[in-house]
Parts: structure tokens; sequence; C-alpha cells
């Protein structure tokens, strides 16, 4: 439907828009990239960061949007954050 397509069109101006718009509130800094609590091991010398291949120097953000879709999304339990 030409209506729909029109639709889906205005959606996404108005999503770029906003995502454009959007600024980060963290400095740039280095970030795991895929970070998930699987990635932290906590032995009896503490906690020790796991899985690096994708950790880079941006925004740190990035790890944040990661956790809450893990949470929200696919359902990773709570407990496992803590």
């Amino acid at each position: 439907d030409p209506a729909d397509a029109d639709q889906l069109r205005a959606l996404t101006a108005d999503q770029a828009a906003a995502v454009a718009a959007q600024q980060p509130v963290l400095p740039p800094g280095v970030s795991h990239g895929d970070s998930l609590p699987r990635d932290v091991h906590v032995g009896a010398g503490g906690p020790v960061l796991l899985d690096l291949e994708t950790v880079a120097d941006d925004l740190r953000e990035h790890d944040l949007v990661v956790l809450a879709l893990a949470h929200h999304r696919y359902g990773v339990p709570e407990r496992e954050y803590l």
C-alpha cells in the first residue's frame, strides 16, 4: 500500500533525525564492545574482563546499550549483572 510506504518513510526520517540529534554524555574511552555478564570472570584475584576482540577507543555508552538490550530484549536476568 503506498500510504503504508509513505508512513514508513516518514517514520524513518523522524528516527534518523532523532538519532542524529543524540550527543554522547560520557567522554570517549575504552569500550568493551560486547559487554555481557558472561564476559566477566570473578576469581580469587578479583574480576577479569574476557572476550576482548571488540575493545576499542569509542563511545562508552555502547557498552551500556548492549547490557540493556541483553536484559530487556533477550531476558538476561538482572541478578547476572550484580
